[in-house]
């Protein structure tokens, strides 16, 4: 425990990183929102996690204001080596 407490003191935090960062989210969650035009498969794709992480990253309820579809604009991102 006393290494535990000497990480938080030089402002450490435990646990794995997240897959996504909340500008991915945001994109995700707005590319959800407008069904008609985008799949599940084009969210993955441009956000590049797998389906779990995504749905579980869609769950979070983080967001105080509904999401506006009408303004949508998606920007893919760069292609990476995985």
């Amino acid at each position: 425990m006393a290494g535990l407490e000497a990480a938080r003191a030089r402002g450490k935090k435990g646990g794995r990183k997240r897959k996504l960062n909340q500008q991915q989210i945001d994109l995700a969650r707005r590319m959800y929102a407008d069904k008609e035009r985008y799949t599940i498969n084009d969210i993955l794709s441009s956000v590049r996690c797998s389906r779990s992480t995504l749905y579980d990253n869609l769950k979070l309820t983080n967001t105080k204001k509904p999401i506006e579809s009408k303004d949508l604009v998606v920007e893919y991102l760069p292609e990476q080596k995985i």
